[in-house]
């Protein structure tokens, strides 16, 4: 699910800076998103907890950023 809120907010804050950031912010959470994950499946199976919990809260704030509010 998206918050099509926080979404329009991003286009209308691009729309008063004339810079595209809604587009940035997605293209790079997606470069961005994967390795986190691929680290954070890492940092569980070798007990980082300490890690994966830091790395855990960065996705999840990345996300609500962007308005996920659902992410698998």
């Amino acid at each position: 699910m998206v918050d099509l809120k926080k979404i329009e907010n991003l286009r209308d804050l691009g729309k008063r800076t004339q810079k595209d950031i809604l587009s940035t912010l997605v293209e790079h959470f997606l470069d961005y998103s994967g390795e986190e994950l691929r680290m954070l499946r890492e940092d569980l199976v070798v007990n980082r907890y300490e890690d994966a919990s830091a790395r855990a809260h960065a996705l999840k704030s990345n996300c609500g950023t962007l308005g996920i509010q659902a992410f698998f």
